[in-house]
């Protein structure tokens, strides 16, 4: 895309923020996964970078699965607006 489409805008606000707007509830520990970048700052969460970079998204997912501190996790990206919270509340439980 040639830019980082998680501060995309998309109805009022940018794709992560409608994404955290919905799963942040789901559990007691919310991060994001990214490389490192200021813009970030405001959503008031820890960023962590690749743990092995260039895998992408399953990079993403291995790095998830080590910072989270619980043995439960639920994993989205940011280019997911209309990620269905219910459905995944559902599968938690």
């Amino acid at each position: 895309m040639g830019s980082d489409k998680a501060f995309l805008p998309f109805l009022g606000a940018t794709l992560i923020e409608r994404v955290l707007q919905r799963v942040r509830s789901l559990g007691d520990e919310c991060f994001i996964v990214a490389p490192p970048d200021s813009r970030y700052e405001p959503l008031g969460l820890p960023v962590y970078p690749d743990v092995i970079a260039g895998m992408n998204a399953l990079g993403g997912l291995y790095t998830a699965m080590l910072k989270a501190a619980h043995p439960l996790i639920v994993v989205v990206a940011c280019d997911m607006p209309f990620v269905n919270e219910r459905l995944l509340r559902t599968q938690v439980e």
